[in-house]
């Protein structure tokens, strides 16, 4: 699986390259002129999104790694409350009674 921040800043770097294109197509701008700032906006974009991500994913690690420090897992398993239910106060009949 591909980090996040790979997938952020691939994804901005994209739409800024785009958005470039779009945008020097309909000021009338030569094609090399919007072919060089086009890249140029990708690349920036690029690393700003890039550390976006990575500002993303610290504050997502952070929250969980809180989360569960206040939300421990409860144990599971025998003489932790998940064990042989005594039946006798639950009004479930008993065998020979």
């Amino acid at each position: 699986m591909h980090a996040p921040s790979r997938i952020i800043s691939n994804s901005i770097a994209l739409a800024a390259f785009s958005v470039a294109i779009v945008a020097g197509l309909a000021a009338g701008n030569p094609a090399d002129t919007i072919l060089v700032r086009a890249i140029g906006a990708m690349l920036c974009c690029q690393v700003v999104g890039w550390l976006v991500g990575l500002a993303g994913e610290h504050v997502v690690r952070e929250h969980v790694s809180v989360h569960q420090a206040n939300n421990p897992l409860p144990e599971v398993g025998q003489g932790r409350g998940f064990g042989e239910i005594d039946h006798s106060s639950t009004g479930v009949p008993q065998a020979g009674g």
